[in-house]
């Protein structure tokens, strides 16, 4: 019979710190074990091999030393079962060069011929048992299992300790993110190089710290606002049950690069640092300033646009407007934030014997993204006058072609319009100039 997961947990002092879930025992022990089965007695080989393929293993047989060895050398095998006096093995020659091959494969010794000396040699060597023939088969079958299980799950350990290692090598200590590690007992477990860059301190000076402590005496003064850093903190050790997120800026100095910071924690809730604390500082400090950039940018755009003498206008892609610039006031006596608000405020103010010219041009302006058009109109503003307007607009794209909306400008064109003859001024001029002609 399997022994129980308990029981295997229990029989694995070599795990100690490293916990695999039941479910990999399970899956480690649906593989049929396979045993090498190394005697110079043909028959025993046989037999034995039966019976141990009834009990739902898989297996080989040997009868010398140098086909045992080949055997290993070209299949995998959870035991091996070698008989101390056969060709091949004289003085344990064969199990010594076992251990020294398959350091962690064990072997059960058997023996027609036991003596002292013999069993005390075999556990020198590390022999897993030590068996004499006549063979007890089901004693034989119950130590082969109990060999073949911890050694399997041995190797998982191991395997799973070889994976952590490289995640801890090959990935988190070479991590452009700093992280820390700080254990339910709030001392300072684990960090990675990262955090040595940022802030520069030393890690093997800073682990085993208590964090309090560090945070206070190391970490909090690196930062522009100490106090508020600490406060922060503090308080998420104070109660270690939510994540935190800031952006913090680390102060620069003759050894140390001033930078910004995205701080996140979070409390550990699982595994062997439960109850403790998980810190990371990703350098946001390009972001930053593309940002900054971005900033002063458009406040240098924004200022031009609002200070421009025409009433300038964006209009998004849906005929919205996205901006008005505060010289509309000036024009039409309305505010820029009441465009903003109705986009539908332009077409209202328009002289009534314009209005359908207007909405004509702002129709045809829909269907047709691309191209410019220029219009003259007469609007009705706040006070009561009337003003023309000499508009303008331009289709406005991105350098990869996406269509952003229009540029509109307005200029008031009323005192050019004052100065010019009416239609039957210019008519009753032009005819006495033909008059005069001829």
């Amino acid at each position: 019979m399997n022994p129980s997961e308990d029981a295997m947990v229990a029989t694995a002092p070599w795990s100690e710190g490293v916990w695999l879930h039941p479910a990999t025992f399970q899956e480690l022990l649906n593989k049929p074990l396979r045993v090498l089965l190394a005697d110079d007695e043909e028959t025993i080989v046989i037999s034995s091999l039966e019976l141990f393929k009834r009990e739902g293993w898989d297996g080989e047989g040997a009868t010398n030393g140098p086909a045992a060895l080949e055997r290993l050398e070209h299949d995998e095998f959870d035991v091996v079962i070698l008989d101390y006096k056969m060709p091949g093995n004289e003085g344990l020659q064969l199990l010594h060069r076992i251990a020294d091959l398959y350091p962690n494969l064990p072997v059960i010794i058997i023996t027609g011929y036991p003596s002292i000396e013999s069993a005390i040699a075999s556990v020198q060597q590390k022999a897993f048992d030590y068996i004499t023939k006549p063979l007890d088969m089901g004693y034989l079958l119950k130590r082969a299992r109990e060999a073949a299980e911890q050694y399997r799950l041995r190797q998982a350990l191991l395997r799973s300790e070889q994976r952590y290692q490289s995640l801890i090598d090959d990935v988190l200590e070479v991590s452009q993110v700093a992280l820390m590690i700080v254990d339910a007992e709030h001392r300072v477990a684990w960090m990675n190089r990262a955090m040595e860059r940022f802030f520069c301190f030393q890690r093997h000076a800073v682990l085993g710290r208590e964090v309090r402590a560090f945070i206070a005496e190391d970490l909090a003064p690196a930062f522009d606002n100490p106090a508020e850093f600490q406060r922060i903190a503090f308080a998420a050790y104070d109660n270690n049950a939510y994540p935190e997120h800031f952006e913090c800026r680390v102060t620069e100095t003759e050894d140390r690069k001033g930078r910004w910071l995205e701080h996140w924690s979070q409390p550990i809730v699982s595994g062997l640092y439960a109850g403790g604390r998980i810190e990371q500082y990703v350098d946001i400090t390009t972001r930053k300033r593309a940002e900054e950039d971005l900033r002063v940018s458009r406040e240098n755009l924004r200022t031009v646009a609002d200070y421009t003498y025409d009433w300038e206008g964006l209009v998004g892609p849906d005929g919205c407007f996205v901006y008005v610039s505060p010289s509309c006031s000036q024009i039409t006596g309305y505010p820029a934030e009441e465009f903003l608000k109705n986009p539908g405020l332009l077409l209202e103010i328009v002289h009534p014997a314009d209005r359908g010219l207007v909405r004509h041009h702002l129709d045809e302006v829909k269907r047709e993204k691309q191209g410019s058009c220029q219009l003259e109109f007469r609007i009705l503003c706040r006070d009561g006058s009337t003003r023309w307007i000499g508009h303008v607009y331009q289709s406005v794209f991105d350098d990869s072609g996406k269509f952003l909306g229009r540029r509109a400008s307005n200029r008031s064109i009323t005192k050019r319009k004052a100065s010019l003859p009416d239609a039957d001024e210019w008519k009753d001029k032009t005819g006495k100039l033909d008059q005069l002609i001829k």
